[in-house]
């Protein structure tokens, strides 16, 4: 199906038996027309897939997590659990854009985690991950497609994002990337949205990324990523400070 094969690129290795057979592990199941999730028969069995995608930041786990995340999202007693599903789901495709050194596209679970903190009433938290989301796209598309995507019709009818501020912002990002001797920073900033927009939201004049919520899980993945630079190298600038800050 076309939602297949959208998440096979997102989750590489994930495959629709390995999905059908999560679902059926941790009780979960399947819509009676489209097959996709629906709600869990108890707390217990969503606690279960959290913490297993948490853990083993299995492929299969991480489509399961991210489906549920979507079809909960705005059902009020699981708000707050399709968040942490979505956290895990990212964090998945994290661990796999390291273990195989390619990255991969992470824009539509970035945009669902700003549905979701927008299901949330949380303002300030929904608009970094729409932007986040945004930043996916300019990485993965040229300027059509990034005016296609939804994270951008969002921050500028709803965040009132001007024009000159994307423009800026694509100006910006297109530089980074047509360099073909990156700093160590700017190649994590390639892979990891938070380290790009730290690079880049100067050039265009939009709110700080450090200005985030205490509600938001921490990018371990790209923490991890940094602690042994962090440790060996003087940071005189300040510069890396501010990365352990964005992540």
């Amino acid at each position: 199906s076309k939602a297949m094969s959208e998440f096979a690129s997102a989750f590489p290795g994930a495959t629709k038996a390995g999905l059908d057979q999560a679902m059926q592990r941790y009780g979960i199941a399947p819509h009676p027309t489209n097959g996709r999730p629906t709600s869990p028969r108890s707390l217990a069995d969503l606690e279960a897939v959290l913490e297993a995608t948490f853990s083993t930041h299995d492929p299969d786990l991480g489509v399961l997590s991210f489906e549920l995340s979507v079809v909960l999202h705005s059902l009020e007693p699981y708000a707050e659990y399709s968040r942490h599903l979505c956290e895990a789901a990212y964090e998945c495709q994290l661990h796999i854009q390291r273990q195989s050194n390619k990255r991969i596209h992470k824009g539509h679970t970035l945009h669902q985690l700003g549905l979701i903190f927008s299901a949330l009433r949380d303002r300030e938290g929904a608009f970094r991950w729409f932007m986040l989301a945004h930043l996916e796209d300019c990485v993965s598309g040229d300027e059509a497609s990034r005016k296609a995507g939804m994270a951008f019709r969002i921050l500028r009818t709803r965040y009132g994002v001007r024009p000159e501020q994307f423009e800026e912002l694509w100006k910006a990002v297109n530089a980074l990337l047509a360099k073909t001797a990156k700093s160590e920073i700017e190649s994590l900033a390639e892979r990891y949205p938070e380290a790009l927009y730290l690079l880049t939201w100067l050039a265009a004049g939009i709110v700080a990324p450090l200005s985030r919520t205490t509600t938001e899980l921490p990018n371990w993945i790209l923490l991890d990523e940094l602690l042994p630079k962090v440790q060996k190298d003087v940071d005189g600038d300040g510069r890396l400070a501010e990365f352990w800050l964005a992540g």
